[in-house]
C-alpha cells in the first residue's frame, strides 16, 4: 500500500478517478470516495472536503475552428458502476470561450471508451469490466 500526501493524492486522483483510497482517521482506515479530498485543517487535523470528479475519458483535441484554449468543466452528474463499486462523477464538458460551442460525450464516445449507458439519458453507466467479469464463468 502506498501512502500519499494530500497534494500527491489529488494529482494521482486526477489521473485515476477510480483508484482505491483510504485515510487514517481517529486511528482507523476509512475509504475515501472519489468525490472527497483529504485536506489538513488549520488545527493540523485532516478532514474531508468535496471535489468534483469527471469521468475519465480522453478529451477531443478540438471542438471548433477557434484557436483559443478550450475550457473543460464538469457537466452532467452521473453514476458509474465498475467492478470496484458505484461512483458519482460528472461527464466532462468542453466549451469554446470565443464561439461558445459546447461538447459533452455522447453514446458513441462512451461506448468507444468502454462505458455502457444503462439508461436512455446516460444517467447511469456500466464499465465494461463488469460485463467481462460475468461473461467468463
Amino acid at each position: 500500500m502506498e501512502f500519499l500526501c494530500g497534494e500527491c493524492d489529488l494529482e494521482a486522483h486526477k489521473k485515476n478517478v477510480f483508484h482505491g483510497r483510504e485515510a487514517l482517521f481517529h486511528g482507523y482506515l476509512e475509504p475515501i470516495p472519489p468525490t472527497k479530498a483529504v485536506v489538513m485543517g488549520e488545527n493540523g487535523q485532516p478532514h474531508f472536503c468535496e471535489q468534483v470528479c469527471q469521468l475519465p475519458l480522453p478529451a477531443r483535441r478540438a471542438i471548433c475552428e477557434c484557436t483559443h484554449e478550450i475550457e473543460v468543466t464538469a457537466g452532467k452528474h452521473i453514476s458509474v458502476v465498475t467492478m470496484n463499486g458505484r461512483y458519482d462523477v460528472c461527464l466532462p464538458r468542453k466549451v469554446c470561450p470565443t464561439c461558445l460551442v459546447e461538447w459533452t460525450p455522447g453514446v458513441k464516445e462512451l461506448l468507444r471508451y468502454r462505458y455502457w449507458p444503462s439508461t436512455t439519458n446516460c444517467q447511469t453507466l456500466y464499465s465494461f469490466d463488469v460485463f467481462e467479469a460475468f461473461a467468463h464463468n
